[in-house]
Order: C-alpha cells, then structure tokens, then sequence
C-alpha cells in the first residue's frame, strides 16, 4: 500500500495498492549492484469475497526506484493520477528514504 500526499494547495491524497517486482542492476567494481523496483498501483477496493469478478480498474500509480543493496536509500520517478479522468502528473529523480514505521503504543 501507499500513499501520494500534498498538504499545500491544492491538496492532494492519493491511495494505491502496488504490485511488481525488483531486480539486480549490475555494475562495474567497486560500486555495489543497484536495485531496480518496478511497482504500479491500483486504487483500493472493497470487492466482496464472493461477490464475482469485479470491475476493471485502471491504474493510478507508476513506479520506478533505484536502490542502494541496503534497501535505505536511492532515487525514484514516478507518475500518478488523482482521479480516474485526470491526467498524468509525472515526478523525476525523487530522493528516496527508508521511514521506519510508526510504532503503536
């Protein structure tokens, strides 16, 4: 799951349900081997169990991460949609940080 949030005007809170994978990207020594990560979001549903196939959704997220080995740190762009009807925002080169999640007490 995630989230694409914006607290300054106009807002913005777009959820996602993301799916992909991950691969090696290799380099020349001595630099470690990058990870590619490839996601691609989906707005959440509540589709009952047995309620059939459900309706077809179109994406609303497109991921794309460049990771050091230790997964803390790297580069992303990526594009998203605020609603069904709208049109694509993209962001280039990112910075990406690992948050650690909030514990509950």
């Amino acid at each position: 799951m995630g989230s694409i949030t914006q607290a300054v005007n106009p807002p913005l809170d777009v959820a996602t349900s993301l799916q992909g994978s991950y691969s090696q990207l290799p380099t020349l020594p001595p630099t470690p081997a990058l990870l590619l990560v490839l996601l691609t979001g989906y707005p959440p549903i509540h589709w009952p169990h047995h309620a059939g196939l459900g309706p077809v959704i179109l994406p609303n997220v497109d991921l794309r991460m460049s990771l050091i080995p230790s997964w803390q740190s790297g580069i992303a762009s990526y594009r998203y949609r605020s609603g069904p009807d709208s049109d694509w925002q993209e962001v280039e080169a990112a910075p990406v940080k690992l948050v650690s999640p909030a514990v509950a007490s």
